[in-house]
This record gives structure tokens, C-alpha cells and sequence, in this order.
């Protein structure tokens, strides 16, 4: 799952349009307002709220008359909270580099990502552990090996950051 610019703007105006308080005026949250207030063309607005609600993170609502409404599902949720809840994990370069080269690769050894990013070993190791401990990495080991690869919710937070 990879987010483009334009599919990570139209994602976080639907987040915005389905968490506004009361009384807070929120961005449309139907294809034809997205498109006009992101300034998109339509046809790509669609495309990519198709994709979205392929990819389990919005849910198309039929809403009075012709119109669709777009919520946030419990998945498309469980990354924005990800992202509210923990921002030093996707301001930072090196843990963003990090989940970019294990996307890239699916699987990797600790010391190989190391020496791919340039990192000292004791730092990668941190910044695994750190990734590990938001769910957004696992490790697996095979005797001595560790190797590291992506959880769902990392795939999709590599797709968000990293595009």
C-alpha cells in the first residue's frame, strides 16, 4: 500500500471531516466536495477513493440523494491514532528511512539495514526496538538470525510516510 501526495491528502481531509467536534466546520467528505476543496480533478479524487475503500481505510455510505459520504473505518482509524498518538515515530528521518528500506525489501537483518542506512549497529537496534514496540515492525528469529519485516499497520504507515 503506497500513499501519493494526492491519495494522503484526500485520506487525512476525510480523517479531518469524520473527527471534527461539534460546532467545528469540517471539509466535505463526498467525492465532488473533496475534489473542489483539495483543488483535484474528479476523476482522480474517485480514483483514489476507490482505492482507499479497496484498501479497508474509508468506507463508501450512500447518503441522500446521489451523493456518497466517505467514513473512516476502523482500520483507516487505527492509523491516525498511530500517527496522533506516537508523533516522534514519523518525524524522524532515520525511523522513516528504516521502515522505507524494510518495505523495499521485505525482510532484513538488523546489521544489514545498518550498513545500508550508515547506522551504527546499536542504533538501528534502538530504532527497531522502538518500531517493534508501536506494532509496526516484527522480528523473526531463526537461530541466531533476526530478520525484520513489516506488520500490516507498519505497511501501511511505510505507505503513508514514505511515498
Amino acid at each position: 500500500m503506497v500513499f501519493s501526495d494526492t491519495k494522503r491528502r484526500i485520506f487525512l481531509a476525510i480523517a479531518e471531516a469524520n473527527f471534527a467536534g461539534d460546532g467545528e466546520e469540517s471539509p466535505p467528505n463526498h467525492a465532488y466536495g473533496l475534489a473542489t476543496e483539495l483543488d483535484l480533478n474528479r476523476s482522480t479524487t474517485g480514483r483514489h477513493l476507490k482505492t482507499l475503500a479497496e484498501e479497508d481505510l474509508i468506507e463508501p455510505i450512500p447518503s441522500s440523494g446521489q451523493r456518497t459520504e466517505y467514513h473512516i473505518t476502523d482500520s483507516g482509524a487505527s492509523i491516525i491514532n498511530i500517527v496522533q498518538s506516537n508523533p516522534d515515530i514519523f518525524l524522524g528521518d532515520t525511523k522513516r528511512d528504516i521502515l522505507a528500506l524494510i518495505a523495499e525489501t521485505a525482510s532484513i537483518h538488523g546489521y544489514a539495514l545498518a550498513e545500508d542506512l550508515s547506522l551504527q549497529k546499536s542504533n538501528a537496534y534502538r530504532h527497531l526496538s522502538d518500531l517493534e514496540s508501536e506494532g509496526l515492525v516484527r522480528s523473526q528469529t531463526n537461530g541466531r538470525n533476526k530478520k525484520y519485516n513489516l506488520t500490516d499497520i507498519g505497511n501501511t504507515v511505510a505507505g503513508i510516510l514514505c511515498a
